[in-house]
């Protein structure tokens, strides 16, 4: 069986120019016509309730009952992904913008079914929900780095349904803006409860036990309907001990450490004790006989106004640069590749140095992925 595109450009053919065709109807139009298709595809007799995507935006209680299922697959299976934050279900549309979701049907590679087309929406509700957090990112590629670490924790947790939250606020407030909400992790555990899970297994994907490990930790434990829950439990960021800084050490020599030259490493720092993790990282290099490398922070000690003074006791003239952070975001792209005079690397070839930059996060690196995977296993074999 073929899904019906026929019948579904049928329905929207058929309305006269003149009549109004809201957001939540054109959502019905498709996804009842490629119901029984997705359905086949997914084998099953008839689709289920997904995790409810479309409760992400802040109109979401606007849409009509009958329209609610086909409107969360529809934005699920991102064929619908709302205007400036907002899903307007029953603002007027255009034809054009219904031959779009049509158009988008026939050119996605989608079974018609939000579990197998989104990794973030798997199966309908069970017990066991895995809840990935992760401090966010609104730069397109970078995103792929936090899906790569998200995608390796989900191989871990068969039969688990996953869900992402972002810590950041303002990420958070930008991605609405362009109708790709996420879940901060009080309105993902709101949420969760509201589904009826009963064992929820929070990983972050945060580095350090710092200030936004710290945050999540108090979201946690001061959420007032925790104990609808089994389990609510979570697991430690890629570096909580000496240990993990050892394996971290290793996986930097092994992938980072340029053939001629020193490798500069830019970590984001932290306000807290935690910081003390990057002069900590060098010293373990160091120690384990890695030579040529250094470490520096944006946002806390050392700077890179410590790493060009060790520099200088160097004949190295060339310099790799790589993002000691989760992304390669907004930090990687302009402070330490940007154009600007102050970013890391213009400052280097201004000291005259020839710069390298390396634009991949650590979650695209397979090693750390792994590291991942084992503080999700340690949880998990816990609890």
């Amino acid at each position: 069986m073929e899904p019906n595109i026929k019948e579904v450009a049928g329905r929207i053919r058929a309305l006269r120019e003149d009549m109004d065709l809201t957001m939540q109807e054109m959502a019905e139009a498709t996804g009842r016509s490629v119901a029984e298709y997705a359905a086949q595809e997914a084998g099953r007799e008839a689709l289920t309730n997904r995790v409810d995507v479309m409760s992400a935006y802040p109109d979401a209680g606007e849409v009509s009952a009958w329209a609610a299922d086909c409107m969360n697959w529809a934005v699920a299976s991102e064929f619908i992904t709302g205007i400036g934050g907002k899903l307007d279900p029953k603002g007027t549309a255009t034809r054009a913008q219904a031959a779009k979701i049509l158009c988008a049907y026939l050119d996605d590679n989608a079974t018609g079914d939000a579990a197998k087309d989104n990794p973030r929406n798997q199966d309908g509700i069970g017990e066991n929900e895995l809840l990935v957090v992760s401090f966010g990112t609104t730069v397109p590629k970078a995103k792929r780095d936090i899906e790569g670490v998200e995608k390796a924790l989900t191989a871990l947790g068969p039969g688990m349904d996953v869900f992402r939250a972002y810590t950041s606020s303002i990420i958070r407030k930008k991605l609405a803006g362009r109708g790709e909400p996420v879940f901060s992790v009080e309105d993902a555990l709101e949420h969760l409860a509201d589904q009826g899970y009963t064992h929820v297994y929070l990983q972050p994907t945060h580095l350090l036990p710092g200030v936004e490990y710290a945050k999540i930790r108090r979201a946690v434990h001061r959420f007032p309907r925790r104990k609808e829950f089994e389990a609510l439990v979570m697991g430690e960021p890629l570096l909580p001990d000496n240990s993990s800084l050892l394996e971290l050490a290793g996986v930097i020599a092994r992938c980072y450490v340029p053939e001629e030259g020193a490798l500069v490493l830019m970590g984001h720092g932290s306000d807290s004790f935690a910081n003390l993790v990057y002069p900590a990282l060098q010293t373990v290099l160091r120690l384990t006989g890695v030579e040529r490398t250094y470490v520096g922070t944006v946002e806390g000690w050392p700077e890179l106004d410590e790493v060009m003074e060790q520099l200088k006791t160097t004949p190295h003239r060339q310099v790799k640069l790589v993002p000691l952070m989760l992304v390669a975001g907004d930090h990687a792209i302009n402070d330490m590749a940007g154009d600007e005079p102050d970013s890391w690397k213009r400052r280097l070839e201004a000291a005259g140095y020839t710069v390298s930059c390396h634009l991949d996060g650590l979650g695209s690196q397979p090693e750390i992925q792994a590291m991942y995977q084992a503080r999700l296993r340690a949880l998990l074999e816990g609890h």
